[in-house]
C-alpha cells in the first residue's frame, strides 16, 4: 500500500527488456548517441578553457587558501558542529565560492566540514531588507546560488548597500547515528538562525523542502511564517510554460517523497521519474559531484549518459517530455553549463537547472517592494 501511495504522483520508468525495442527506436537511439558522443568530445575543449577562465579568480582562490589556515582547517580534518563567522560585501561573494570549493577538495565528506555562518553587506550601508537562507545540504552550491542571486539583484537595480543577506551554510546529519550525535545541536544552530528575525527565510535545497512543512507548522522551527516554498514557486513557473510531461532526476529522499511529482500533479502536469535502478546510479553520482564539484568530466559524462537514457525510456513508455528537471542541484553543478545546452540541443527539450531557479527566487524575493505595516 506504501509504495502504491509513493508512486500515485508520477510515472515510474520500468525497466525495459532489449526485445521489446523497435527497429526504429533502436536507429533513434543510435542518433541520439553519436551526437552525444560528439558533443561529449567538444564539451572537453569547452572543460579545458574554463579551467583558464578560472585563474582570473586567483585573488579569490589565495584568499580562501589564507582564511582555511587562519582557521586551522586541513586536508581530512574532521569539524563536525564547528561554526566560523565570516563577513564578506558584495563584491566579494567570489572569495565564499573559492573557500566551499576548497573546503569541498580538502574535506570529501559534508559532515565533517564546518559550518559557515556567513553576514553579506555593505560596510556602513543602510540595510531595509534582511534575508536568510539555510544551507548546508550542498555548501558548493549554496555558494553559486548567493553568487547568482547577488549578482541577479545588480542587474535588477537593487541598491546591495540597502540588503542584507546572512546565509547559515550547515551540513546536516543524515543517518540515524549522525542525528542521535549531532541531532540536537544542528537544530539548536538553525533555531538561532531563524530568530535574527529575517523578512524571508528559503532553504539552498530542493530536497531539503522534503521537511519544510516543520518550518511552517512550527513542530521543528517557528519560522514565523517567513519561510518561503521555492520548490512549489519552480514547480508553477514550469507550469505556465505548459509543459507535455516533466523528467524529473534527483536525490532519492525527494524522490521517495515524490517532491516535485506532488506539486506538478496539483497542478495537472504528468511527472515521469526513473526507475529504481537508475534512481541509485543518479543517487550515487550527486554524492560524487558532492566530493568534487566542478572537477570531473567522467561524472559530468556519466550525468549526461543518465539523462539521455531516461529520456529515451520516457519517450518510448510514455510521451516525450517537454522538460527536465534537475531537482538537485548537484546535477547541474556536476553537468556545468556547456553540457546542458548540449542536452537542450540534442534532445529538443528545455533542461530546468534549479541552481538557476533558486537563485531566481531568491532575487525575486530581495528584489519585491517590502510589504508595509
Amino acid at each position: 500500500m506504501e509504495r502504491a501511495r509513493r508512486r500515485r504522483y508520477s510515472m515510474r520508468l520500468s525497466q525495459e527488456p532489449a526485445e521489446k525495442r523497435t527497429r526504429s527506436s533502436k536507429s533513434n537511439e543510435k542518433t541520439l548517441f553519436r551526437s552525444s558522443l560528439k558533443l561529449q568530445q567538444q564539451s572537453q575543449s569547452l572543460s579545458s578553457r574554463k579551467v583558464e577562465a578560472t585563474d582570473l579568480e586567483a585573488g579569490s582562490i589565495i584568499w580562501a587558501v589564507n582564511k582555511l589556515e587562519q582557521w586551522g582547517i586541513t586536508r581530512g580534518g574532521k569539524y563536525t558542529g564547528k561554526i566560523m563567522t565570516l563577513t564578506l560585501k558584495p563584491t566579494e561573494i567570489s572569495r565564499y565560492v573559492a573557500l566551499q570549493e576548497s573546503i569541498a577538495k580538502l574535506i570529501p565528506e559534508e559532515l565533517d566540514r564546518p559550518t559557515i555562518d556567513l553576514t553579506i553587506e555593505v560596510p556602513g550601508g543602510s540595510a531595509t531588507r534582511t534575508f536568510g537562507i539555510i544551507g548546508g545540504v550542498g555548501p558548493v552550491s549554496d555558494a553559486h546560488m548567493t553568487e547568482k542571486m547577488l549578482s541577479e539583484l545588480q542587474e535588477k537595480g537593487v541598491r546591495l548597500s540597502e540588503v542584507k543577506v546572512q546565509v547559515y551554510s550547515s551540513p546536516p546529519p543524515r543517518t540515524l547515528t549522525e542525528k542521535s550525535i549531532r541531532g540536537l545541536a544542528y537544530l539548536n544552530g538553525v533555531r538561532e538562525f531563524v530568530k535574527r528575525g529575517h523578512d524571508h527565510l528559503v532553504l539552498a535545497s530542493n530536497t531539503a523542502h522534503c521537511h519544510i512543512d516543520s518550518f511552517e507548522s512550527g513542530k521543528v522551527l517557528d519560522s514565523g511564517g517567513r519561510m518561503v516554498n521555492c520548490v512549489t514557486k519552480i514547480a508553477k513557473s514550469i507550469h505556465e510554460e505548459k509543459p507535455s510531461s516533466v523528467l524529473v532526476l534527483g536525490t532519492s529522499q525527494a524522490y521517495e517523497k515524490e517532491l516535485y511529482p506532488k506539486e506538478f500533479h496539483s497542478l495537472g502536469v504528468p511527472a515521469i521519474v526513473p526507475n529504481n535502478s537508475y534512481q541509485t546510479q543518479i543517487q550515487n553520482l550527486i554524492e560524487q559531484v558532492k566530493k568534487s564539484p566542478g572537477s570531473c568530466i567522467q561524472d559530468a559524462d556519466e550525468i549526461f549518459r543518465i539523462v539521455v537514457e531516461n529520456y529515451l525510456l520516457a519517450c518510448r513508455q510514455y510521451t516525450a517530455p517537454s522538460h527536465i528537471l534537475l531537482s538537485c542541484t548537484e546535477l547541474p553543478l556536476g553537468l556545468g553549463p556547456e553540457r546542458i545546452a548540449q542536452l537542450e540541443e540534442m534532445l529538443k527539450v528545455k533542461v530546468v537547472d534549479t541552481e538557476v531557479e533558486l537563485s531566481k527566487q531568491f532575487s525575486e524575493l530581495l528584489a519585491a517592494p517590502k510589504p508595509t505595516s
